[in-house]
């Protein structure tokens, strides 16, 4: 009988908030109180997922370890890791962490301990972050118990990734996520556009409007099959020329080849019916592992295998991780369900946000 694998949230927090200005890192600015970032991260905590990987500017891992995670009490935080120097890159260390890879923050062996030496606060953040009460050494020992239980962690069968600057997203929604995700595989909160939208041209001069009927704005959390995404992210850091760190050499074909072009977008397991081997045989071991497009028809090359991506070459912007998806697997392959979300659920950004941010939490 196989067992279903669990759904991890992977927090992205990496951003350097240039657009904030001031002195000190928007993830930490305080709200009511409370850093920015412990609001998603309560969200989460509370919510059906079975753990979060928490993603953080390079060097903060320590700090955001002590100052937030164990003096909150986040217990169902499992990692702590470095991001990259984009967004994308922060979300795939986010990816591989949930499975156990890469370099992180975690508890020694016996899960008590402390491995990461005296903490020191970031650049233009304070010593110390009120609100903790005076329960820490009990919550402080439960989160590193949960993180000392990283070894045991299989990776999971649903990811979902959320930005840690969108404070007010809502239980209703993770929820709906996480039942949207297992049933279609793939799934994106968002909300339909409201607001005339009119193109504008080179000269700064209104043009024709843009029917809003069918467009939405795209929120987080952004969710699919854990194998899938990770499979598409790794063939657009190959696709970049930035090799991913689970990579060594040419990637190995399904069929044990060496393959020079990258690795071909794989379909879902769920898109495949039950556990089809590489061969097309059954298994009923365990899932099943991820078939190239090329198997199904579509953006075949010359040899048979999947070329990467429906446009063949990545994006030079990436704006979201649906953005990888669609790049990976196409429009109509394997579609992304869209979730609706809530106005609430905006992104601290700028000044104004904060302020609005505090009025709604």
């Amino acid at each position: 009988m196989n067992m279903e694998k669990g759904v991890t949230a992977v927090i992205v927090a990496a951003g350097q908030g240039r657009r904030m200005g001031g002195g000190v890192k928007k993830q930490y600015l305080k709200i009511k109180g409370k850093p920015l970032l412990y609001y998603s991260l309560a969200a989460f905590e509370a919510s059906a997922v079975d753990c979060i990987v928490l993603v953080v500017p390079a060097g903060d891992e320590g700090y955001c370890r002590r100052e937030i995670v164990e003096r909150y009490g986040f217990g169902k935080v499992r990692r702590i890791v470095a991001g990259g120097e984009e967004r994308f890159m922060s979300v795939y260390e986010g990816l591989r962490a949930a499975a156990g890879d890469g370099a992180g923050v975690e508890a020694d062996p016996d899960g008590m301990g402390d491995t990461i030496g005296a903490v020191t606060a970031p650049a233009g953040v304070g010593a110390s972050i009120p609100g903790a009460g005076n329960d820490l050494p009990d919550a402080a020992a439960s989160v590193r118990a949960g993180m000392g239980r990283l070894s045991d962690h299989q990776p999971p069968g649903h990811v979902l990734i959320h930005d840690g600057a969108r404070p007010l997203i809502d239980q209703d929604t993770i929820q709906a996520c996480i039942d949207a995700v297992k049933e279609h595989g793939a799934c994106a909160v968002g909300v339909p556009v409201k607001d005339t939208l009119r193109a504008v041209d080179g000269k700064g001069l209104a043009a024709e409007t843009v029917p809003r009927e069918g467009l939405w704005q795209m929120q987080t959390p952004q969710c699919f099959e854990y194998a899938g995404i990770l499979a598409a992210y790794e063939g657009l850091l190959a696709e970049r020329g930035k090799a991913s760190p689970s990579s060594e050499g040419a990637h190995a074909s399904h069929g044990g080849r060496g393959n020079e072009s990258g690795p071909a977008p794989m379909l879902p397991p769920s898109q495949r019916g039950a556990h089809a081997s590489h061969d097309g045989r059954g298994d009923e071991s365990g899932p099943a592992p991820m078939l190239p497009l090329s198997q199904k028809g579509a953006h075949a090359s010359h040899d048979g295998r999947a070329s990467a991506g429906p446009g063949r070459t990545a994006p030079q912007a990436i704006t979201d991780d649906v953005m990888v998806w669609q790049w990976a697997y196409g429009l109509s392959e394997i579609g992304v369900r869209m979730v609706p979300g809530s106005p609430r659920n905006i992104k601290v950004t700028t000044p104004e946000d904060v302020e609005l941010a505090a009025a709604l939490l």
